[in-house]
């Protein structure tokens, strides 16, 4: 694999992290909010109920924190997949079929962002399954306790 190569898959996983660290409060209410019963929440709006998880956690540990390392780890992996791979995948593909490398097809194009993208999230999937059971435990044992 060349130099360029490798900055493409470094630079896809690092900006995919970041994206995913910096939007990972939205996730974990998400998720809670869809685990959360009705009955156990006096919230009737997703604002409410993430003021209701900052007032009773704190804003790190109710929304920020859990989860945090597996979703940025989730969302690298997915896009070194994704965005990473494509070149070479579509290059590949190119190549196969005997084409130009510098004038792709539509067909080779589309085949390539599947191909990379399926291979991405099929990595990628039980880091995201961890993330979810993560995000979705957060505060149960203080409310158990």
């Amino acid at each position: 694999m060349d130099r360029d190569a490798l900055i493409n898959l470094f630079a896809s996983g690092i900006s995919g992290g970041f994206g995913a660290a910096l939007t990972n409060p939205m996730e974990v209410l998400k998720v809670r909010w869809q685990v959360t019963p009705a009955s156990m929440r006096s919230a009737t709006s997703m604002a409410g109920f993430a003021s209701e998880l900052v007032k009773s956690e704190g804003a790190w540990r109710g929304v920020g924190a859990p989860g945090l390392s597996a979703n940025a780890w989730a969302i690298g992996v997915s896009s070194i997949g994704r965005v990473g791979l494509y070149p070479s995948v579509r290059d590949a593909i190119v190549t196969a079929r005997g084409g130009d490398v510098a004038k792709p097809s539509p067909g080779d194009m589309f085949l390539s962002g599947l191909s990379a993208g399926a291979l991405g999230y099929f990595v990628s999937t039980p880091i995201f399954a961890q993330k979810t059971l993560i995000q979705a435990e957060a505060g149960l044992l203080d409310q158990l306790c």
